[in-house]
């Protein structure tokens, strides 16, 4: 339960500070906790207030945090080879992580975008 609430802290933490930084470079006195160019970023605008967004980012964020931190589990057992627990990370990462970040506004919700990505695996 404290890997799962530190993560979320960490998570959240580190989410805002990223998006205060990147909002002050490209929104030009605005605060937008996600992209609102992407899009998920117009459809979360378009359905849902400011507020609303901030606690859907957050809560992402928190989750992206918990992930991590199991991400980093995976290494500390050392009955397998180390190919092994990196095959395993990267395929714990790919699964979870790509769909979350797709629902924060990272990535494109765009088939080309994805086979792009797919293929430079």
């Amino acid at each position: 339960m404290k890997t799962i609430k530190n993560g979320f802290c960490i998570g959240v933490t580190i989410g805002v500070l990223i998006s205060i930084f990147i909002s002050m470079i490209f929104s030009h006195h605005e605060y937008h906790p996600t992209n609102p160019i992407s899009t998920i970023g117009e459809w979360y605008y378009q359905n849902f207030t400011e507020a609303q967004i901030m606690l859907i980012m957050m809560i992402l964020w928190g989750i992206i945090g918990i992930l991590f931190q199991w991400g980093a589990k995976i290494f500390e057992y050392e009955d397998t080879s180390l190919t092994k627990r990196t095959l395993r990370h990267f395929s714990f990462m790919f699964l979870l992580f790509l769909p979350l970040a797709c629902l924060a506004g990272w990535f494109p919700l765009k088939i080309t975008a994805f086979v792009f990505f797919c293929h430079y695996l």
